[in-house]
């Protein structure tokens, strides 16, 4: 007697996300793009870099804007895009506008993976 078999492959498909910036949200762990509302731009984990608009293009850079310079990223709220899994978050940016304004939890602590240099990661330092 001949069993007929079905024979199945397997696919595994792995994303590498980076590692997150020190900086960044403590609960976005895995999560390859934040939005970064108060400066209005991105930032990719898997590329370390970040991602905004200027003169009407999607820049991507390992630095910020030269007028965002002295933006405090740990301070600042960061929100982590659990729901994209594209190469292209700034797709969606009218939304993420809409969604997280500028001051968006203005006042509210954020914890982060790492601390800010010279502060502790509590929550007690006045941390927006």
């Amino acid at each position: 007697m001949v069993l007929a078999g079905t024979l199945q492959a397997q696919v595994v498909v792995t994303a590498t996300i980076g590692n997150p910036p020190p900086w960044g949200p403590a609960d976005g762990a895995g999560v390859r793009f934040y939005y970064i509302p108060d400066i209005q731009a991105y930032y990719d984990v898997t590329d370390a870099n970040y991602v905004y608009m200027s003169g009407g293009r999607w820049i991507h850079s390992s630095n910020l804007p030269h007028k965002y310079r002295n933006y405090d990223l740990y301070g600042g709220q960061k929100v982590a895009l659990r729901d994209y899994h594209g190469e292209k978050p700034y797709e969606n940016y009218k939304d993420h506008q809409r969604n997280y304004p500028k001051g968006y939890h203005r006042g509210q602590t954020q914890k982060t993976f790492g601390e800010k240099p010279g502060e502790h990661n509590d929550g007690k330092h006045g941390r927006n």
